[in-house]
């Protein structure tokens, strides 16, 4: 899935602002109208980096921007930069670390996490089409999710569907499986929607290099695309379910709605239906 259509920067503005990625320094750009920024008669724009102190700021930008277009269609960026933030954001998940830090704190947090992930970017970006070691790597998000609860929040959908993928994965290397179903439970706290409910879904899976857009597909490809990602969600929607045993169900059920529930419940109906914006379940 992709948030961008064909803006970048280096190309004509089309909206007020638009976020691009910069090969040569390793850094994401935000290119803005000047009109935007100044007012109404001013023409032209100007570009400046995100620096390594602002990136929380940053990602929690991209998230609300997608939250307010209900994580659908947003000009924002390519789909090239939205990768590359989408790497950057799960590398530092695997790192297991305190990453919202505040003020100054946060400069220091942030360039020693994310520096190297942004300087061997192309490198990892092999590694987000390949599996991780789910063992190792399942503990250090559980220990990530524990810790960062805000920054969890406004990551981007398929940050949290890969998250969720590896954690599923993950249990079983463990005998005990609560640490486990507990993050998988934070995670799902934080879904705003069910648009972003079917996203982390799809997301739920390695992603394969050189998938096409959907501009990119004939009638008969989206066709087919479509009846994937909603067996995709489905499947993905059973492992979950797999995954999380009756009790921490229904604790999550009276969390969310502060209701006394019955364990005959249908968990996810009857959750989804809490959720804004939905016409369906799946």
């Amino acid at each position: 899935m992709g948030y961008a259509v064909t803006a970048t920067i280096g190309l004509a503005l089309e909206g007020d602002f638009e976020i691009g990625w910069d090969d040569t320094f390793k850094k994401f750009l935000v290119k803005v109208k000047a009109s935007a920024a100044c007012g109404p008669g001013f023409g032209g724009g100007f570009e400046f980096s995100i620096g390594v102190g602002n990136l929380l700021h940053f990602i929690h930008f991209v998230y609300a921007q997608l939250n307010n277009h209900n994580f659908s269609w947003v000009d924002l960026m390519d789909q090239r930069t939205f990768e590359r933030l989408s790497i950057l954001i799960y590398e530092l998940a695997k790192q297991g670390k305190v990453i919202q830090a505040a003020g100054a704190a946060a400069v220091y947090v942030i360039g020693q996490a994310a520096l190297p992930v942004l300087k061997n970017i192309d490198t990892l970006r092999d590694a987000w089409y390949e599996m991780d070691d789910a063992q190792t790597t399942a503990n250090k998000l559980v220990e990530f999710i524990e810790k960062n609860p805000t920054l969890v929040q406004h990551l981007v959908p398929e940050v949290k569907g890969r998250m969720l993928h590896v954690l599923c994965e993950g249990t079983a290397f463990f005998t005990d499986d609560k640490a486990i179903e507990l993050a998988i439970l934070k995670v799902l706290s934080t879904v705003a929607s069910l648009n972003d409910y079917h996203n982390i879904l799809d997301s739920m899976r390695i992603p394969q290099q050189g998938e096409k857009s959907k501009a990119q597909m004939t009638p008969a490809e989206l066709t087919t695309h479509q009846k994937q990602k909603s067996e995709r969600r489905k499947k993905n929607e059973e492992r979950l379910s797999w995954v999380l045993d009756n009790v921490e169900k229904k604790k999550f059920i009276q969390k969310k709605d502060g209701l006394q529930l019955d364990a005959a419940i249908d968990f996810w109906n009857q959750w989804l239906k809490k959720l804004p914006k939905i016409a369906a379940p799946l």
